[in-house]
Formats: structure tokens, C-alpha cells, sequence
């Protein structure tokens, strides 16, 4: 996970990124829906997944961010609590009707019999309060298409929080890496670069969030790794960069901002519980589980 002082970027562990097939219808049965985390019916998502994964290279490079307040923040974590969920994935996702357009999808997660993976999960009771998230974002590097988005501008003189642990703790990055991480993600990959097609996200890591005072909500920018990358399997695929924001004003701006507080003690806990999580395993970066390669 990454907190650029905070950002946190994510996948701490290994991701399942099959779609099971049982998921596929969407009419609701028996009190029941087949619909993703943030509302749109299973086979709809199956199919702007598959859209994605096999038109990915034609898609039209975008500047995408995507804020999620912290009252729908609140109300998917209190879902995913009720449903013994552990979390979440987000999907890159693409219109099979629109070449140019990509978005993002969230779907609910649980762990299987084999520790360690998450599989996805459409079916919800009728009456689950499944989040409608504006799925088209902010597109652009202004402050008048993406208002808040700090990562968009180079700063200079921004020192990190001092308090992250940089050089213990692989799910932390500086400002100046997810500047350029998030700068350069419309950039063309080389050719034969790996798509990404999704990453995982703890439960633990949203509730982090959710309880603390000072965030008012998480924006998720599509990113890339960058050419430094300390593993060459990384080198320049897709990635999220996620920040926490604070809305500082009375207008609709939540501006990010980067302090380590909000998730110091789930680091903690989760790293005496998840010591395997910590370990750099070779995924660049974010030290993240990118899927491919780790999927189930």
C-alpha cells in the first residue's frame, strides 16, 4: 500500500483476477443482485473487464482521477463489513462500444480456503446501499478539470511528512516519485509492456480512512511505474496512486494532502499480522500485488 506521504498504493497481497462465471447473470433472485460494488449488474462489468484486457493497447491514453468522499467511503466499508468482505478491487475497465474511453470498476472481495487470495463477489442482498461513483472522473492536468489533484503539479519545495518510514515500510511513497508515477501514466509503455488490469485494496487500509477525522474522503489517479523501477517486471506498466483529501473550503474541492497519520497504526497492525506483506518481493515501487502477474 503505499502512502506517498500518504499515498498509498496498493495490492499488498496476492489478487485473484478470474471472474467467476456463477456471477455473470444480473437479475436480482430470491433478495438478491448481481451487481458490483459501486452498482453496475454483473455482466455488464464482465464485459467492460474483458473489453479492457483484450482492446487495452488501443485505448486513448487519458489523465484520469477519481474522487470518493468519505460518506461513500463510509457506506462501502459498512457493506463490505456486514458481508465478511476483506476488501476490494478496482479494474481498469473499458467500453467495448468506445475505444477511447477507460474507466475504472470497484468489486467486493473475499478470502478463499487458500490464505492469501481474494476472489470477487457480485451477489448482494437487494437492499445493500451499492455506491453509484462517478465512473467518467476527472480528466487533465488543470486545477479547472481536476481540482484538488495536487499530484498533477510538480512541487519542488514540498518536503515529505518526516514521519513516514520510507526506509522500512515499502508501502510509502515520497512526493516527488508519485508526481512522477502519476505525470507520466499518459506517456506510451514501450511495446511488449505487461497491461495491468487490476489491483487489491485491504479492508482494514479503508476503515484506516474512514476513522480518521481529518480525511474527508480518498482519490484513486491512475499511474505508471516509472523507468527506475527497481524491478525490470514493473518497468512502465499501469498502476493506482491513491491520497487521502480534505475539503478545506465550503465549495466541492477536496484537495489532496499528504501526512502519514491516517494509516501509521493499521501499518502497524497489519505488519505484525501480515509480516509477508512487508517483505520486498520484487513489484517495484508500490511493492503492490499488480494483476497479472499476481492473480489467482
Amino acid at each position: 500500500m503505499k502512502q506517498l506521504t500518504l499515498l498509498i498504493f496498493i495490492g499488498i497481497t496476492i489478487m485473484s483476477c478470474n471472474l467467476s462465471t456463477k456471477n455473470k447473470s444480473n437479475a436480482a433472485q430470491g433478495g438478491v443482485v448481481q451487481k458490483s460494488l459501486d452498482g453496475i449488474d454483473s455482466a455488464t462489468a464482465v464485459k467492460w473487464i474483458a473489453a479492457f484486457e483484450k482492446n487495452a493497447p488501443n485505448y486513448k491514453l487519458t489523465t484520469l482521477n477519481f474522487l470518493i468522499k468519505k460518506d461513500t467511503l463510509q457506506k462501502m466499508v459498512d457493506l463490505l463489513v456486514s458481508e465478511k468482505a476483506d476488501g476490494m478491487r478496482v479494474y481498469f475497465v473499458g467500453d467495448p462500444k468506445n475505444p477511447a474511453s477507460i474507466s475504472i470498476l470497484l468489486v467486493s472481495t473475499r478470502d478463499s480456503s487458500l490464505a492469501g487470495y481474494h476472489h470477487d463477489y457480485y451477489t448482494h442482498s437487494d437492499t445493500a446501499p451499492l455506491i453509484k461513483l462517478n465512473l467518467n472522473g476527472f480528466t487533465g492536468y488543470t486545477a479547472a478539470q481536476s481540482p484538488g489533484a495536487m499530484l498533477y503539479t510538480t512541487c519542488d519545495t514540498c518536503k515529505d511528512d518526516t514521519s513516514c518510514d520510507f526506509a522500512n515500510n515499502p508501502h510509502y511513497l515520497t512526493r516527488a516519485v508519485a508526481e512522477a508515477m502519476v505525470q507520466t501514466y499518459n506517456q506510451p509503455a514501450p511495446n511488449g509492456t505487461q497491461q495491468t488490469y487490476a489491483e487489491w485494496y485491504d479492508l482494514d487500509m479503508l476503515r484506516a480512512f474512514v476513522a480518521d477525522p481529518n480525511c474527508d474522503g480518498i482519490r484513486i489517479y491512475f499511474a505508471r511505474h516509472l523507468k527506475k523501477d527497481a524491478n525490470p517486471l514493473y518497468v512502465f506498466r499501469e498502476c493506482f496512486v491513491i491520497t487521502n483529501t480534505q475539503n478545506r473550503t465550503n465549495s466541492n474541492i477536496y484537495e489532496d494532502y499528504f501526512s502519514c497519520t491516517t494509516l501509521k497504526s493499521y501499518f502497524t497492525k497489519s505488519e505484525k499480522q501480515h509480516p509477508d506483506w512487508y517483505i520486498v518481493k520484487g513489484p517495484g515501487q508500490d511493492n503492490g500485488e499488480l494483476c497479472p502477474v499476481n492473480c489467482n
